[in-house]
């Protein structure tokens, strides 16, 4: 077949057969066509083609024996072939010729006839086929066929689809690249820019979408893949981490909801200011109205002219704007935030900025603070959590919102908690019945038992789902070391702040003792130290430690080591006992002795005697060790440095962290750890260290000793004075109290039923229920006539008189005159305002008078009895 199509090739460029032959040839031609002796037609055929005899006649048969059911020899491509060859060379043939051929019954026609029969059998093959190359392969070969531009859409068509099913970004631009003219292509390119999307970031990485952004930057998705930069590149949704983003994106239609994001993050860091700068030199169109706007104190609502105002007493002005209600709490603590809480006349709540411009209308049934710009929302009994910037986090469809820490939010759906970052990005972490947090651990409630992770497992299941350790306990408490303790139906164990179970499960209960953990069971102890895993063996029938030291018992022998140097135990002792905080007393056959610390041992001999004195406050200082042996008393501390020596006529007994009371048939006396005796035996009591002073007592009268001056105030008082400053105490006689200097000499003198402390130069003193101000320094009177005086955080104390209620300071004296009906604090201890009352009857008027905490008049207003109870939100 390929001889014969080359051969074909051949012959059909050598021209066309000349007219003398005509006859000859075309009618034996027709006859074998007419007998459709299909033999003798294809040995003519090969005959002619190695003579190059043709004409057009002869190709028209020929072409007709390739599209012939009968011939064995059927073939499109052939057929194809010699009509058109028929075709060109009837071009050239003049009428007359043509006349000739028609005997043969070759017209122009029936040539024409059999071109069209083989273009439509080629298309309707094609269409069988229905694929991009067979109508690729038919335009190609029929390209004058009266199908080209059917079979040009359709090629574009089924081009597309297989693109389309590819669905990659390589599949579309190929299809544009080899069809720029199909009407698909606008199409191709939408679907490509999805498909590079999802290709480029199907890893779900922060590397994976900043990759997508770098090869494609303008694409459709790109505010998309910002979004997941963002909640990617904040996971712990802090400062540093939106500053980084904005920087990275100077232009990103997300700035305005990031600087949002940032501001309210820095505000409740306090450094809002800072930021306020750094935003003004900003495009302008980050505005900061979206995040409110920066200034300090809270807002507190105040009633006039028939509404609300919201009335700033640190700057002492107002937003203009004016309300009908406001929530209870506001009234009584005003709002420290960026952002107010109203409820409207439909009772749904808004949110409106510190300036008084709307942040969210109100439309929402309930509201909560979730801390740096985030707030539930609930509307419809659903909660979700939205951003003071205006934009949703969480979309209303929770039944309960929490936030679970600075980074990550939680919604309750179906009774389960699902966790999200703070940019409302959600994590692989499996659903929970309940969650608490406890120090750096994460505990996860199955509805039946709780599991712990490190907290940090949250930023994980940003990217992973984490593996959980098994749902199994009970209950738990955080220690002080940051360490978890688990507590299952019978046994416990210790996490660490990896996750590690440095004392695995086991059925024993366990206690921290200093160097590590001892765990209790019914076999005994077992002893886990500190910084180490899994229980040391044997399991030891008791376990003693201090501070340097464990004492371990097994088989009735006990070991004594220090777990720094390795844990080697050798049991050579009969008896170990802990006396002290570092204090051992150890038995070893005949041999007695006390371990001091880690370094000191102390031989006993059989008459020596030794206890450890305690201080009042253990964890204050600590112990000491009272060595008697023979006629020697001696005082140490807890690692073996002598304090103090005497002979043992005496006894001595601890009354502070660092003094002690020495007793002898003179009397009582008082020693320091530093200096030995202080104070001879003399006194017939002494009482513990306290406030700077030691009480003594004499003769059924207390005087004190004065730690700070070294001096004595003889005792000449009926009850234990108490100090008023570091060099005056309040002392009683006969139940009268006045004040004396430490030598004993009257201040004030003593005809007082009470008096308290005002400042160093002034006390407040009561007689008769009336309170007077002294002054010290001459026992003169400063103010007098108070039945009353309250003591207030900022210092002040309001007073009342009989003109009325004022308000005091101790050093600049009268604040605000007593002179109102009542005067009453409102609001944050740093921000709030004192509200005074007077009610003038002939009017029926109450005229408010609002002062600051200094006593500055801030603001008055006059209202009636009608209107009286708006202005304490009644």
């Amino acid at each position: 077949m390929r001889i014969l199509q080359f051969s074909l090739m051949l012959l059909f460029f050598t021209g066309v057969t000349t007219p003398q032959l005509l006859g000859q040839n075309l009618r034996r031609v027709q006859r074998y066509w007419e007998n459709q002796d299909w033999e003798a037609l294809q040995e003519e055929l090969i005959q002619l083609i190695a003579e190059e005899d043709f004409t057009p006649g002869e190709k028209y048969y020929y072409s007709r024996l390739y599209t012939h059911s009968g011939s064995q020899q059927y073939q499109l491509d052939s057929a194809l072939y010699w009509i058109r060859g028929a075709q060109q060379d009837w071009a050239y043939i003049d009428d007359r010729t043509q006349g000739r051929y028609e005997r043969y019954g070759v017209v122009d026609s029936v040539i024409t006839n059999q071109k069209l029969w083989i273009d439509s059998a080629e298309f309707a093959q094609a269409q069988i086929e229905d694929t991009e190359i067979a109508y690729r392969q038919f335009i190609v070969q029929h390209f004058d066929a009266l199908q080209i531009t059917q079979a040009t859409q359709a090629m574009y068509s089924r081009a597309y689809e297989q693109a389309e099913a590819t669905n990659t970004y390589a599949a579309f631009a190929e299809f544009w690249n080899e069809h720029p003219d199909a009407p698909q292509v606008a199409k191709a390119k939408e679907k490509a820019q999805v498909a590079a999307y999802v290709e480029e970031t199907s890893e779900g990485t922060l590397e994976s979408y900043e990759r997508f952004l770098a090869r494609f930057p303008q694409s459709p998705f790109r505010t998309q893949a910002e979004q997941n930069i963002l909640e990617l590149s904040t996971p712990n949704y802090s400062a540093s981490e939106l500053r980084s983003f904005i920087e990275k994106f100077p232009v990103s239609q997300l700035r305005p909801k990031v600087v949002a994001m940032l501001y309210h993050v820095e505000k409740q860091a306090g450094r809002s200011t800072e930021l306020l700068g750094s935003i003004t030199r900003w495009p302008e169109w980050d505005s900061l109205l979206q995040c409110m706007q920066i200034e300090e104190g809270h807002l507190y609502p105040i009633w006039q002219d028939s509404a609300y105002s919201l009335w700033r007493p640190s700057l002492n002005n107002f937003i203009p704007k004016q309300f009908s209600n406001f929530p209870d709490s506001l009234c009584e603590t005003g709002w420290p935030h960026a952002w107010l809480a109203l409820r409207q006349t439909n009772d749904m709540y808004g949110v409106i900025s510190r300036r008084g411009d709307w942040v969210f209308q109100g439309t929402f049934e309930q509201l909560k603070d979730l801390g740096a710009g985030l707030v539930g929302v609930k509307q419809r009994g659903q909660w979700g959590i939205w951003h003071l910037g205006k934009f949703e986090v969480l979309p209303i469809s929770f039944e309960e919102v929490r936030r679970v820490n600075a980074s990550f939010l939680a919604g309750e759906q179906g009774g389960e908690w699902r966790f999200f970052s703070a940019t409302g990005r959600g994590t692989q972490m499996p659903p929970v019945r309940e969650f608490a947090l406890a120090g750096n651990h994460l505990l996860l409630f199955d509805g039946n038992n709780w599991t712990a992770v490190p907290e940090r497992t949250l930023l994980v299941s940003l990217v992973h789902k984490p593996e959980l350790n098994p749902f199994g306990w009970e209950e738990y408490e955080l220690l002080s070391s940051g360490e978890l303790l688990l507590f299952g139906e019978d046994s416990e164990a210790v996490m660490d702040t990896t996750g590690q179970l440095v004392v695995p499960d086991g059925p024993w209960t366990l206690e921290d003792v200093g160097f590590g953990w001892l765990a209790e069971s019914a076999r005994g102890y077992g002893l886990v130290l500190h910084g180490r895993r899994g229980l040391n063996p044997p399991f030891y029938q008791e376990v003693q430690s201090t501070r340097d030291w464990l004492a371990l018992k097994n088989n009735n022998r006990w070991a004594l080591l220090s777990p720094e140097e390795g844990f080697q135990p050798e049991y050579r002792y009969d008896s170990v006992r802990v006396l002290g905080e570092d204090v051992i007393y150890v038995e070893e056959g005949a041999n007695r002795y006390v371990q001091l610390g880690d370094t000191t041992q102390i031989a006993l001999m059989e008459e020596d005697r030794f206890r450890v004195l305690r201080s009042p406050n253990v964890n204050e200082a600590p112990d000491w060790c009272l060595w008697t042996t023979g006629d020697t008393l001696q005082l140490m501390n807890d690692s073996g440095k002598l304090l103090w020596k005497e002979s043992a006529k005496g006894t001595l007994s601890r009354i502070g962290p660092h003094h002690y009371r020495w007793e002898t048939e003179d009397g009582q006396g008082i020693g320091v750890d530093t200096a030995g005796l202080l104070l001879d035996p003399g006194y017939s009591g002494l009482g513990e260290v306290k406030e700077g002073i030691i009480p003594l007592l004499e003769d059924g009268q207390f005087g004190v000793y004065w730690l700070a001056t070294d001096t004595v105030s003889e005792p000449q008082w009926e009850r234990v004075p108490e100090p008023y400053s570091d060099t005056l105490l309040i002392g009683s006689i006969e139940n009268k109290f006045g004040i004396f200097s430490a030598s004993g000499q009257e201040t004030i003198a003593p005809e007082y039923d009470e008096i308290r402390y005002w400042n160093d130069t002034v006390a407040l003193c009561q007689q008769n229920y009336s309170w007077s101000l002294i002054n010290l320094p001459n026992d003169s009177v400063l103010f007098e006539g108070m039945s009353q005086v309250t003591p207030w955080e900022n210092g002040e104390f309001v007073i009342r008189t009989k003109e009325g209620y004022g308000l005091l300071h101790p050093t600049r004296g009268t604040l605000v005159a007593p002179e109102l009906e009542s005067l009453e604090w409102v609001g944050d201890l740093e921000t709030g305002y004192w509200l005074g009352e007077n009610y003038v009857p002939a009017a029926a008027w109450y005229v408010l008078s609002y002062f600051d905490r200094y006593g500055r008049r801030l603001y008055r207003q006059v209202v009636d009895e009608q209107q009286i109870d708006k202005v304490y939100c009644e």
